[in-house]
Parts: C-alpha cells; sequence; structure tokens
C-alpha cells in the first residue's frame, strides 16, 4: 500500500506552562511543524533548581492531558517507544524527542516541573492543572487505578 502521508506535515503546539500566574516553566507558544517521519524535539526551562521530577503530557483537541513520559533527578535521559526525555539540571532544561513522527503527533504538548513525586495510590495519572507542585485543591489529579 502506498504511504498516503509521506509529505504530510505535523504541527505540535507547544502550551505555556505557568504557576498560578508566576512562570516556573517556559516553553515557546510557536507552533512546531515537522515532516512525517522526522524527529520532534520540543524543549522546556525551569527555574527552580529544587526541582526533581518533569513529566510531559499530551493533549489532543477534545480530549484530556495524557501523561507520555517521565523523568526525575539523577537520568540524563529515559526513553519509552519512540519517546525520550533528556534532562540536563545544570541548564536547567528539559526536551522531549519523538522518533519517526506520525499525523497521531498532532497536539499541544505540555512539560510541567515538581520537587516531588505525588503518589495518590497505584495507578497513572491522566489529567493535570499546572505544575504538579501546586495542585489546585479544586482540580486534584485524577487517578486511572488499574
Amino acid at each position: 500500500m502506498d504511504k498516503i502521508w509521506g509529505a504530510s506535515f505535523l504541527v505540535l503546539w507547544l502550551q505555556l506552562g505557568c504557576e498560578l500566574g508566576q512562570q516556573q516553566v517556559k516553553q515557546s507558544s510557536q507552533p512546531l511543524t515537522v515532516q512525517e517521519g522526522d524527529i520532534s524535539t520540543l524543549n522546556c526551562t525551569y527555574e527552580n533548581s529544587a526541582f526533581n521530577y518533569f513529566p510531559w503530557y499530551r493533549q489532543h483537541p477534545g480530549k484530556g492531558p495524557e501523561l507520555l513520559i517521565t523523568i526525575r533527578c539523577g537520568s540524563n535521559a529515559k526513553e519509552d517507544g519512540r519517546l525520550r526525555v533528556s534532562l540536563s539540571q545544570s541548564a536547567k532544561h528539559v526536551s522531549l524527542h519523538i522518533k519517526a513522527s506520525q499525523p497521531g503527533d498532532s497536539a499541544t504538548y505540555f512539560c510541567a516541573a515538581s520537587n516531588i513525586v505525588l503518589v495518590y495510590d497505584v495507578g497513572t495519572i491522566t489529567h493535570s492543572w499546572g505544575i504538579i507542585e501546586n495542585w489546585p485543591k479544586s482540580h486534584p489529579p485524577l487517578i486511572q487505578k488499574d
């Protein structure tokens, strides 16, 4: 079967991460356009050197954010399938790399940072609001139990 999407372009939107009006995590608000099959790289910087946990989320239109991959201090990089996250603590910089980009990767991507790891129960965080260290009490993380 011919590859229909061979010349397709993907648009990955980056969203600014804010903490109650004070920026703690910074991302470009410009769309990133890549050709199908290329590596997409999304960059994020943070201000607080005490941050030690860095999750990346993806949100498709009309759906809630989904947790993609996380990295903790002490690791320079982590891979999971087509996803790779890299962390430079000295530069206060974290990047998400998506190998072999596909049309289904087109979405809004969020980075977050925390100086704690929240564990409510065995499960996966499926929705988030703001930076993890300051979950609004009215919107706690939603947990999908196994």
